[in-house]
C-alpha cells in the first residue's frame, strides 16, 4: 500500500500540502518536522515512505504504518492526477496485490468470492486422490468452481467432508501449527493437542465449529493427516486450482 501511494503521488499536477500532512499523520514523520500552512518539504512523504519499507522488507520494525490504506485511498480519491491512463498505468505493478486485498474486503463481508467462479479463471481439472497410510484425500470440483475434498480416516471407519476452499486452507493450517502448547481456534476449525500424564502419549483433536463434531487422534495418526494433506498440496494441478481460488478469496 505504501508503494502503490507512492505511485499515485508522483503523478500529482499540484503541491498537495494538505495531502501530504494528511499522509505523514497517518504513517507518523519519524523526524522532527516544523508543520505550517504554506510549506512542507515536497520530499518528506517519499523519504519517510521509504523508511517505512526498508524497515518492513528488513522485519525490523516494531511498530506498523496501520493506516497506510487510508492514505492510498484518499490518493486516488483527492489527488489531482493527469488522466486514468497514467493512473493505471502507475498502478498495474500493484495490480495483483490490490485485487487481492479488494478480494479479501469482500469476504470478510460477504463471506463469498469476489466474482462468479464460473469465470474462466478457474482451473477445472480433474485432482487425483492422494493417499497414505491410513488416509485418503478425495477432491471433488463444486459446480460453482470452488473444492471441496472427502478425508477417509480408514482405520477409524470415517469419512469427512470439507469444503469449500478457504475451510480446507484453515484446516492445512491448523494441522502445522497445533502442538502441545499451542491450540487453534479459527473461524471454521477449532484444534488442540492434550497430555493426560506428564509422560503420557499425545492425544491431538479437532471439531468444526458449525457441528462440534470431535475426533481423536494418537500422535502417529496426527503426523500421518498432516503427511497427507502436505502430499497434496506439492501436486502441480491442487496448486493450479489454489492459486486460482486464492486470488478470487483475496488470500494474501
Amino acid at each position: 500500500m505504501l508503494e502503490a501511494g507512492l505511485a499515485v503521488r508522483k503523478l500529482r499536477a499540484d503541491r498537495g500540502v494538505e495531502l501530504d500532512r494528511y499522509y505523514l499523520s497517518n504513517i507518523g514523520s519519524q523526524e522532527e518536522v516544523v508543520f505550517n500552512d504554506r510549506q512542507l518539504d515536497p520530499d518528506l512523504v517519499p523519504r519517510v515512505s521509504e523508511r517505512w519499507l526498508q524497515q518492513l522488507r528488513e522485519s525490523s520494525a516494531d511498530r506498523m504504518p496501520v493506516f497506510a490504506g487510508r492514505n492510498f485511498y484518499v490518493s486516488i480519491r483527492d489527488e489531482e492526477l493527469p488522466d486514468i491512463v497514467a493512473l493505471n498505468r502507475a498502478l498495474l505493478p500493484y495490480m495483483e496485490i490490490l485485487f487481492r486485498l479488494a478480494a479479501r474486503g469482500h469476504w470478510m463481508r460477504e463471506k463469498r468470492p469476489v466474482i462468479s467462479l464460473r469465470e474462466p479463471l478457474i482451473v477445472t481439472e480433474s485432482i487425483p486422490p492422494v493417499a497414505v497410510p491410513g488416509f485418503r484425500l478425495t477432491f471433488t470440483g463444486i459446480g460453482d468452481g470452488d473444492l471441496s475434498l472427502s478425508i477417509s480416516m480408514l482405520d477409524k471407519g470415517v469419512t469427512y467432508p470439507m469444503g469449500t476452499y478457504p475451510q480446507i486452507r484453515e484446516f492445512s493450517a491448523m494441522l502445522e501449527q497445533v502442538s502441545i502448547n499451542r491450540n487453534w481456534n479459527g473461524d471454521y476449525f477449532y484444534g488442540a493437542a492434550d497430555q493426560e500424564k506428564l509422560d503420557g502419549p499425545l492425544v491431538f483433536h479437532f471439531y468444526r465449529h458449525r457441528d462440534n463434531v470431535t475426533i481423536e487422534f494418537s500422535d502417529e495418526e496426527w503426523q500421518g493427516l498432516k503427511s497427507v494433506f502436505a502430499q497434496a498440496a506439492a501436486r502441480p494441478k491442487l496448486q493450479k486450482r489454489y492459486e486460482a481460488l486464492s486470488l478470487l478469496y483475496g488470500e494474501l
